[in-house]
């Protein structure tokens, strides 16, 4: 027999169950019209019969015989306020049902005191037990805390819908708003979901635990999932496309809490065990938070199976627009995007991945108690990670203040951590605070990896850093960050160590390019790091915009492989001070130089250690006509160096004059000059004499006839 799909609707007068089939008039269909009446009856009978409970059993078994012949969908009947309760059984539900029927018309309104519109229970059974939801519009104005689409109770199967669009709005002490919530392995697909909430909270909050979320998935505080067994499991939201504007006000003490999607593990009764959540937006996710206090995508939690297979709590995100509005007058800690958590309840590491552009604005009037807080990105816990650096993938953040912090204070904990990474490609980051780092590195965070690729661009605060590694926390335990700009990307700025034991090592691969820039106030103009490695043709520009030249410091060691340093403006007196060691490996030296004698103005590179290697220096004469040099222009200075640390590059004349990079001598051996010889002075050559005409030669005598030979006489006879 071809799949067929039996449907029990619920008679309101007979208050009994109906099986409805595949309605067809022709005689096809006999054997199954058959089936029907005979299973209707067969209900009919068993429910009089039996005790309630045997009946429920009895029926489920009927079911269960009849969905061995095609797919159940059991019409749910909507409760007096206009929610429904699937896979339900009681007086008013009956057997478990599976299918919310969809809405007509105008959004549908709920009664004021309704708390869901579709609660799972677990009374469905294997294999009839995925629940389907219509096109649904519906709207909600009430005083309960309320979730839109929730799991309950169901231990299997799955929850579909197609199109959802809900308009919910509560106010009171009851609590906030939840739009998809599921846990216990239960996934829940759809297609286009649109939310609206706006949750006004009458209370205190001084637990903070308050809050509404628009979508909810693993073993949460309210989930009564702390079940060992689904450790290493995930429970799944995903959506084709989701669009949420959720406004969140009140809380006298603390501020609800605006989380737009929240990923969590472990947090029921605070037993580690669970399901992980997992979201996952394939299309389009469009996202508007307005409130106090706001955590836009929210991932912590990590568990494994017997095995030790690990499901990591995680969101994945395709194409991301995240706007976060500031309201009220609390200022509280908030960010776009928060990584892992170090409190015991729900804590652990997470996992963001953006395959596509993610796009984060925030209000500039986010902050906190301290000038810390409020960065766009959080990350905490060991084995973190951000990967927004995936074939289409593209990242605009404009933050309130830092963009990316790790380790940073959380609710007055946090832990020591290793292996912390994010990535990102073709990402432009800025901050629309004047003093807050881009990137923030709190005190007991090892060996954490940034990575900025595929011509991403940074460019700090006016007044503030590129990255600063402190010690906000009393953590004895010293940072180490690595730093990578790779194909082509660009920071523009300066680099902090106020946590003076920590570790900075920066990389600069593949075209990409460091522009120093002075801090707006204090000429701060030192660079902090440990290490800096130059790479495959990258560039370490050190002048400035000013008419001024540049004294930029870089407080740390240098290696230039195949990659420039850059001093050429137009205009000379830049000096790049280095506080460290230099390699070249075949690097670059590019000056600014007046051509003239020993006093002659000149961008210089000073280097405190010592300067090995090889670098080419190519000099850009700026006007200078030549002159006569004694012991040469100054424009290397080391701690000490080899023969070959400096090597000319093209030839350097201005006038009559050519100049050559020599070594110093004697005291001065360490340091590098351009130094030229007096030219002789050319001797006029004299006129050459013309030359005499040649005379005509004489023609020659003709020679005379020689004679002819006699003939020689014949010889005479010897005497005997």
């Amino acid at each position: 027999m071809m799949n067929r799909i039996y449907r029990l609707v619920w008679n309101a007068t007979q208050q009994a169950w109906v099986v409805a089939g595949e309605f067809c008039r022709t005689h096809k269909k006999t054997k199954m019209l058959f089936f029907e009446r005979y299973t209707t009856r067969l209900l009919r009978a068993l429910s009089g019969i039996f005790s309630p409970v045997v009946r429920t059993s009895v029926t489920t078994i009927a079911l269960v015989m009849a969905s061995t012949h095609g797919a159940w969908a059991v019409t749910c009947p909507a409760d007096v306020n206009g929610s429904y309760r699937t896979g339900w059984i009681n007086a008013t539900y009956g057997v478990g049902c599976n299918e919310v029927p969809a809405t007509t018309g105008s959004p549908t309104v709920l009664n004021s005191n309704a708390s869901w519109y579709v609660l799972a229970g677990s009374n469905l059974t294997v294999g009839a037990d995925v629940i389907t939801i219509g096109a649904t519009n519906i709207s909600y104005l009430g005083t309960n805390s309320f979730s839109l689409i929730g799991n309950q109770y169901l231990t299997h199967g799955s929850i579909n819908f197609t199109d959802v669009t809900a308009t919910l709005t509560n106010s009171g002490s009851g609590g906030g708003i939840k739009g998809l919530s599921t846990h216990n392995t239960v996934p829940i697909n759809g297609n286009n979901f649109t939310l609206t909430t706006n949750s006004s909270y009458v209370g205190l909050n001084s637990s903070g635990g308050v809050g509404s979320y628009a979508i909810l998935a693993g073993s949460s505080v309210d989930s009564g999932e702390a079940i060992v067994a689904n450790n290493g499991k995930f429970s799944t939201i995903t959506l084709n496309n989701a669009t949420i504007r959720q406004s969140t006000s009140g809380g006298f003490t603390i501020p609800v809490l605006n989380a737009g999607l929240r990923a969590i593990q472990g947090a029921s009764g605070n037993s580690g065990n669970g399901s992980s959540g997992k979201i996952e937006i394939k299309g389009t996710l469009d996202m508007i938070l307005t409130g106090a206090r706001i955590e836009g995508i929210y991932v912590s939690g990590a568990a494994s199976d017997s095995e030790g297979a690990e499901a990591i709590s995680q969101v994945v995100l395709n194409n991301t627009t995240l706007k976060m509005v500031k309201s009220g007058t609390q200022s509280y800690d908030s960010s776009a995007i928060k990584i892992g958590k170090s409190r015991t309840v729900g804590s652990g590491k997470g996992l963001i991945v953006s395959n596509g552009a993610l796009n984060i604005d925030m209000d500039p009037n986010f902050g906190g108690s301290s000038a810390y807080m409020s960065s766009a990105i959080k990350m905490a816990v060991s084995g973190s990670e951000l990967q927004a650096n995936e074939p289409n993938s593209s990242t605009y953040i404009n933050a309130s203040r830092s963009v990316l912090a790790i380790g940073i204070d959380d609710w007055g904990t946090s832990v020591d951590s290793t292996g912390i990474k994010a990535s990102f490609g073709n990402a432009t980051i800025k901050t629309q605070s004047i003093t807050a780092p881009l990137l923030l590195v709190d005190s007991g965070q090892q060996d954490v990896g940034v990575l900025f690729d595929r011509h991403s661009n940074l460019t700090a605060a006016s007044d503030g850093y590129l990255v600063d590694i402190i010690k906000y926390r009393n953590s004895t335990t010293a940072s180490s960050l690595k730093l990578t700009l790779d194909n082509g990307s660009t920071m523009t700025g300066l680099t902090n160590k106020a946590y003076a034991n920590s570790t900075l090592n920066i990389n600069l691969n593949n075209g990409s390019t460091w522009n120093l820039a002075e801090k707006a106030t204090g000429t701060v103009a030192t660079s902090a790091f440990d290490t800096l490695a130059m790479n495959g043709g990258s560039t370490l520009n050190g002048t400035t915009q000013s008419t001024s030249p540049a004294k930029f410091i870089l407080k740390g060691n240098v290696t230039s492989t195949g990659s420039t340093l850059n001093l050429t403006d137009g205009k000379v007196g830049d000096v790049l001070t280095i506080q460290g060691s230099y390699v070249g490996n075949n690097g670059n030296l590019f000056l600014d130089t007046v051509l003239g004698d020993d006093s002659s103005p000149t961008d210089k590179l000073v280097v405190s250690g010592s300067a090995t290697g090889t670098t080419y220096v190519k000099v850009t004469n700026e006007g200078g006509t030549g002159a006569r040099t004694l012991n040469g222009i100054e424009l290397i200075t080391t701690g000490s160096s080899t023969d070959d640390a400096f090597v000319q590059s093209g030839r350097i004349a201005a006038g009559a004059y050519d100049y050559s990079l020599v070594r110093g001598t004697g005291s001065n051996s360490s340091n590098w000059y351009l130094s030229n010889t007096t030219p002789t002075t050319r001797t006029t050559p004299t006129t050459p004499t013309t030359p005499t005409t040649p005379t005509t030669p004489t023609t020659p005598t003709t020679p005379t006839t020689p004679t002819t030979p006699t003939t020689p006489t014949t010889p005479t006879t010897p005497t005997t």
